[in-house]
Formats: structure tokens, C-alpha cells, sequence
């Protein structure tokens, strides 16, 4: 916090008792247990709660140094919205639904309700699900689901096979499983975050949909991370915003249309979201490209066999790529010394990516992942 003034500093309640009793005549007795020594005392002890009152409102009055439910409301007084916590989903749409094994024909409707196994050795606790939408069972008695986490957050995000049981028995169901993990679940916007995107607000020239107007439009929707932004995209007045999730990797359906929504909906440039009227605005998110490599005379240090460096190497190579964002390079040097800090990794020959010792350039939409890794 910012230094106090100086009428703030240093007011406890002796210090205001005493400067009270210094201001009695002097032929009149102050002394601890007098009259108006126990007359004053009273009033020093609330004097000094005040004093501290009036720290806290000046601590709460800043964006610097505000915190809790006050953070909320100082990032509404900017038309700031806080970006709420956002469910784990897996759906058909992006391949990760529920798959559940029953009664072939068996029909159920939604709101079945699954879960994770607690543990209670460990404290793990368990994590509710519950289908969106009907589903039926086919002949060989499968069939899937689109899946919501009852509880919104990040820990509505479960690995493979994670799911696993019923909360209480359903006929026609034998089993359920998640055959890919969930995602998109989002926890409540970190308070650190909220307070530098309203630093920023406050900081940011005044423009009628500048670059900065965008980024700052598109982070106010929930599940939005990094925001690249092409004015002029297709001519003047169209604007392109490529948003990211907030690992730094494509974001979901949802999350683009909700942006494309707040900023200008059907990319009409008609005014009815942020953007300015006259601009049209059309959100995407990144491509994601695979790359292969080619890794040539690896070997491992003492301790570790040649699959772990292996599977370490890759783990390193697929992480450096993960770091580049849209428009960024792929330095081949660069991620031929992530392999070799890998751990276990001893040595390696040259890399190759997609066949070349090229470094290679990323679109302004395009995300790298890790594609085949081929060792010779």
C-alpha cells in the first residue's frame, strides 16, 4: 500500500489519549484513574478504531490495493465484468462424450448423474457430472452423451477413464466411462488478473475500437486467455480477433461464438455488441498444425533406458511448442536444445521438423502441436 498521511500514521489509542491530556490545564489532575484521565480513555479507543477505518476505506478506494467482493465492485465502476467460474464439459461435438454400456434399446433423458471415486487415503474428492440431452443405447447396448460438471471449475477436468461410477443405480445401465478427458473448466478469474485488467482500462487511451479496445472487450468473456488482433483484415472496416484459451491453445466452439456475440453479433457491423458500428468483426481461434519430428542418435544417461528418454524428449519438444503463440517461430535450435535438457537425455543428432533444419513460421492463427516422432 501506498505510504499513509501523515495524520493517519502512528494513532493508537495512547498516543491520541496523551495528546488529549496535554491540552487539559495544567492545575487540573490527568493522572491514570483521574476523572478526566478516565473520561478521555473512552474516547481514545474509538478515535483509534476510526483511524483504522480510515485506512481501511483508503485501502478499499484504490484499484491498487483493494481486494475481495470491493476488487468486484471497483471493476464494475469500469463496466468491468469478474469472469465466472465455467463447468467442465464433454460433449460428442468435440469427440470426449460419456459413453455408457447398458440395455441395448435402453432409453434414457437427461440428467443422469455420474461421478469420480473419492479417495479417501488420499483426500481425493469425488467430482459430479450429469448428462445434457437424451440418449439411447444401440443394438450392441452403447451409447454416448454430451456431459456437464455440476460444480464449475478447474476441477470438473478429468483425465481418461476418470469417470467411473453411478451416483445411485439406474436400470439398463451397466457402466460409465470418459473415454477422452473433459475440458474447458475454468475457475473464477484469479483477483490478480481482474485488478490488471482494470489497471489496464483505466490506463488505456480512449478509442472507438482500437486494438486495445478489442483485447480488452474479448477478455471480459469468460474462458478467454491471449487475444491477437488484425485490423483491416479484409479491407476497411473489418477486424479479425483471434482468441486463445488460457493455457494459450485453441479455444472451444462455445467460447469463440460467445466472443463473437459480445463484440459484434453475425459480424453485421451493426453496433449491437462493442465494436463501433460500421466495424465487422469475425472472432476465430487458433488452427491447430501438427509438426513431425525426426530425431536422429539419441541417447540416455546413466540410470534411464532408451523409452523414458524417449517419452521425455517428446514431453519436452510437444512443450516447446505449446509456448509459441500465433505468428510466432519455431526456432529448430531452440527446440533441439529442449530435447537435449530433457531429462535423461544424454545426446541427440540433428533435429528435423517436417523433413527440414528450416525453421518454421506460424500463421497468425495457427497453434503447433506435436505431430509423429521418428527416430533413426
Amino acid at each position: 500500500m501506498a505510504t499513509l498521511p501523515d495524520f493517519l500514521t502512528d494513532q493508537t489509542e495512547e498516543v491520541i489519549l496523551q495528546r488529549m491530556l496535554s491540552n487539559v490545564p495544567a492545575d487540573l489532575d490527568t493522572s491514570e484513574g483521574s476523572y478526566i484521565w478516565d473520561s478521555l480513555s473512552p474516547v481514545a479507543i474509538e478515535l483509534a478504531l476510526a483511524y483504522i477505518q480510515a485506512q481501511e476505506i483508503l485501502k478499499r478506494g484504490f484499484i491498487a490495493t483493494t481486494y475481495g467482493e470491493y476488487l468486484k465492485l471497483k471493476a464494475a465502476e469500469d463496466g468491468i465484468e469478474t469472469r465466472s467460474a465455467v463447468s467442465a464439459t464433454g460433449t460428442i461435438e468435440k469427440g470426449n462424450p460419456l459413453k455408457i454400456v447398458g440395455t441395448p434399446g435402453a432409453n434414457f433423458s437427461v440428467g443422469i448423474a455420474v461421478a469420480t471415486p473419492a479417495d479417501l487415503a488420499t483426500g481425493t474428492v469425488s467430482i459430479e457430472f450429469t448428462t445434457i440431452g437424451e440418449v439411447t443405447l444401440d443394438v450392441n447396448g452403447i451409447g454416448y452423451a454430451d456431459i456437464k460438471a455440476v460444480v464449475p471449475g478447474k476441477s470438473g477436468n478429468v483425465s481418461v477413464g476418470a469417470i467411473s461410477i453411478l451416483t445411485k443405480p439406474i436400470s439398463g445401465i451397466k457402466s460409465v466411462t470418459n473415454e477422452k478427458p473433459t475440458t474447458g473448466g475454468l475457475d473464477e478469474e484469479d483477483k490478480e488478473l481482474l485488478r490488471e485488467r482494470i489497471l489496464k482500462e483505466c490506463q488505456k487511451d480512449e478509442g472507438d475500437g482500437n486494438s486495445a479496445d478489442y483485447e480488452i472487450w474479448a477478455k471480459e468473456v469468460a474462458g478467454v486467455g491471449n487475444v491477437l488482433v488484425e485490423p483491416l483484415w479484409q479491407g476497411e472496416g473489418t477486424v479479425r480477433v483471434v482468441i486463445l484459451d488460457p493455457d494459450g491453445r485453441d479455444a472451444p466452439k462455445a467460447t469463440v461464438d460467445a466472443v463473437q456475440n459480445h463484440l459484434d453479433p453475425g459480424s453485421l457491423g451493426l453496433g449491437e455488441g462493442k465494436a463501433p458500428i460500421g466495424a465487422r468483426v469475425t472472432v476465430v481461434t487458433a488452427e491447430v498444425i501438427t509438426i513431425n519430428a525426426t530425431i536422429p542418435g539419441l541417447t540416455v544417461g546413466a540410470g534411464y533406458t532408451l523409452d523414458q528418454g524417449k517419452t521425455n524428449a517428446e514431453i519436452s519438444l510437444s512443450n516447446y511448442f505449446k509456448k509459441i503463440n500465433p505468428g510466432g517461430i519455431i526456432r529448430t535450435k531452440k527446440a533441439e536444445a529442449e530435447i537435449t535438457n530433457a531429462l535423461g537425455v544424454l545426446d541427440m543428432g540433428d533435429l528435423l521438423l517436417d523433413g527440414k533444419r528450416d525453421n518454421i513460421v506460424l500463421g497468425i492463427t495457427q497453434l503447433a502441436a506435436l505431430g509423429s516422432v521418428i527416430y533413426v
